[in-house]
């Protein structure tokens, strides 16, 4: 399952990753470094969410 999938099927998930970004793009909006920066800490966990949905995924699937 890669991110945006996650996202797909976790919609609370994905209106809190897109409220960050706007946070972040309001703040910075001229600074696509620092937007980048901001949203890195959430992407890491979100991706290892990810990567475990798809563990289990693959474990229920076997």
């Amino acid at each position: 399952m890669n991110f945006r999938d996650y996202l797909n099927i976790n919609i609370e998930t994905a209106k809190k990753y897109a409220a960050l970004k706007i946070t972040i793009a309001e703040n910075y909006p001229n600074n696509r470094k620092l937007y980048t920066q901001g949203k890195s800490e959430l992407i890491e966990v979100l991706l290892s969410d990810a990567r475990q949905c798809r563990e289990k995924q693959k474990i229920e699937g076997s």
